[in-house]
């Protein structure tokens, strides 16, 4: 059984924490930067969807009880478009971007998000030899590119980190990318 209270808390100075229906909001104003007020506002927002048990929001906590599932959708939004312009809507950008995110599985979000964010993160590689860890990862490290002064693979993966820079103490590093 899941049993939980949820809510948002932020650092900013100028904040609102509130419900809305079966969600919890919180919203404001970016804090004081160098002497001058922040002008950046922001919205969070956050619901759940589950199986079992009941749901309320109240005074800006999201309490769930009694579930045999739960999954926790939040939103964050900002009006700022561009370094001159913070003219976005933040409370309609968190809205939209919750609404659509309910109408999916965690499974899919999760599948989405993880493709989404490889053409970013997958771009550099960074091996520093093979270690006895990185068994499943070792195929990666055999088949990058090597620097032309080096006559051994020259990676080693810690964890789940998937780059390499090539080079040796003599030869400087060069990095790869996909």
């Amino acid at each position: 059984m899941i049993t939980c209270n949820d809510m948002m808390t932020s650092p900013q100075q100028d904040v609102s924490i509130r419900s809305e229906k079966d969600e919890i909001v919180l919203s404001g104003v970016s804090g004081w930067h160098e002497g001058l007020k922040g002008k950046v506002t922001f919205t969070g927002r956050a619901t759940a969807r589950i199986k079992g048990g009941r749901m309320s929001s109240d005074n800006g906590v999201l309490q769930i009880s009694g579930a045999d599932e739960a999954t926790i959708y939040l939103t964050i939004a900002t009006c700022f478009k561009h370094y001159d312009d913070i003219s976005g809507n933040d409370t309609l950008q968190s809205e939209n971007t919750l609404r659509q995110a309910v109408l999916h599985d965690f499974s899919s979000l999760k599948t989405a998000h993880t493709q989404r964010y490889q053409q970013l993160y997958d771009r550099v590689k960074l091996c520093l030899g093979n270690d006895h860890f990185a068994h499943s990862l070792a195929a990666t490290c055999s088949s990058a590119p090597r620097s032309p002064a080096l006559s051994r693979p020259p990676c080693r993966v810690y964890g789940t980190t998937r780059c390499c820079l090539h080079g040796t103490a003599n030869t400087p590093a060069t990095s790869t990318s996909k």
